[in-house]
């Protein structure tokens, strides 16, 4: 789980983060990036009933990127907002490709230290 200072929560956030913010594409993830000027980096993952109907399927998938954000959380540097997407090959993707595509699309956006 990702700790407190690490989550986006707030909808005025996820707003300024959506008007504001830059946007990386990889094959299966978009990344929105917003400058906070804050001492953490916060992440918030939105996952549409594109992906899938069932709410069990989007909460999986929630985890797990949550997962691979908290295992690279050391290496990425301060003071964004990010918001991730998944795109709907995400949930036919292994995790090899996952793993690639989230460091494909850190190293685009430069938030990796």
């Amino acid at each position: 789980m990702l700790p407190k200072s690490n989550r986006l929560t707030s909808s005025n956030d996820f707003q300024k983060v959506y008007r504001k913010g830059a946007t990386f594409f990889s094959k299966h993830l978009i990344l929105r990036l917003y400058s906070n000027n804050k001492h953490s980096t916060r992440f918030g993952v939105v996952v549409s009933q594109k992906i899938s109907k069932n709410a069990t399927v989007r909460n999986r998938v929630k985890r797990q990127i949550r997962e691979k954000i908290r295992l690279r959380l050391a290496n990425i540097s301060r003071g964004f907002d990010c918001v991730i997407i998944p795109k709907r090959s995400f949930i036919t993707a292994n995790i090899s490709q996952l793993n690639r595509d989230f460091e494909e699309m850190f190293k685009k956006s430069r938030i990796l230290k």
